[in-house]
């Protein structure tokens, strides 16, 4: 992030320059490092605490041409700073501190997270009840307390298959309700699939569409493929956006995920 910043600010191209910074401060850091690290900086943890204390330096420190007032204000607040930031150094990427065997880790977990959440949002899971899992492996401590899941070792047929998490039948889900909703996104995908497919299949559409337009169409049909009824093959939700713990912004809608696959 330090890397590509840097070269949007040296080329004065603020406008990408603030997205790429805005991606990293949002997403990675509020959205997601400091939920991760909340119970160690609760406990106390100083290294924790420490390496927070050394993002916000580098990040107000990184985001000081195109906010400098702000900026300036809060790097008064911090402790131990002599002069202003202005006259501080500015960050430079290291990539020796990059571990990219944790980095893609994290990711891995983020997008579990992620796909759990999506299945809690689209079969109307209170957003605080904790469900019952079967979770596969040994998960992490952030994975089971964001995604609101209790692992279990019952054996019952799960309600949900997410990946490696199965979700099992309890007080908090209505069964039928969930698979309601289930066949009612399946059917709308079916008629995004049908639309896309007669639009492609009408000669005066694809001469007339742009050419980007035409393979937009024929992407979205291989997206919203559904597979055979009976809820053992995958269901495509077809809204697909980059789940990597160093991609882009979180958005605010989170859509159902291409790797859910519910039992009926």
């Amino acid at each position: 992030m330090i890397a590509s910043v840097t070269a949007d600010v040296d080329a004065y191209d603020f406008s990408h320059a603030a997205l790429g910074f805005y991606a990293f401060f949002w997403s990675e850091l509020c959205d997601w490092y400091l939920e991760i690290v909340k119970p160690r900086l609760y406990d106390g943890d100083a290294d924790a605490a420490a390496n927070l204390l050394y993002v916000l330096e580098r990040v107000l420190a990184l985001s000081h041409p195109m906010m400098p007032f702000v900026t300036e204000e809060i790097w008064s607040y911090l402790p131990d700073r002599d002069g202003l930031l202005i006259g501080a150094a500015f960050p430079e990427a290291d990539e020796s501190l990059v571990d990219a065997d944790a980095t893609s880790a994290v990711a891995a977990e983020i997008g579990r997270v992620r796909k759990v959440r999506r299945w809690r949002d689209l079969v109307g899971v209170p957003a605080g009840a904790v469900l019952e899992a079967r979770i596969k492996g040994d998960p992490p401590e952030f994975l089971t307390r964001l995604a609101r899941l209790e692992p279990a070792s019952n054996s019952g047929s799960p309600l949900a298959t997410i990946g490696t998490i199965e979700i099992l039948a309890s007080e908090e889900i209505d069964a039928d309700e969930a698979n309601r909703r289930i066949e009612a996104e399946r059917e709308r995908l079916r008629g995004e699939v049908e639309r896309g497919e007669r639009k492609l299949g009408n000669q005066g559409f694809v001469a007339k569409a742009p050419e980007a337009g035409g393979e937009d169409h024929r992407d979205q049909g291989g997206d919203n493929q559904l597979g055979p009824p009976g809820g053992t093959a995958r269901d495509r939700g077809g809204l697909h956006r980059p789940a990597g713990f160093a991609g882009g912004a979180e958005q605010p809608e989170e859509q159902p995920s291409d790797e859910l696959r519910a039992s009926r």
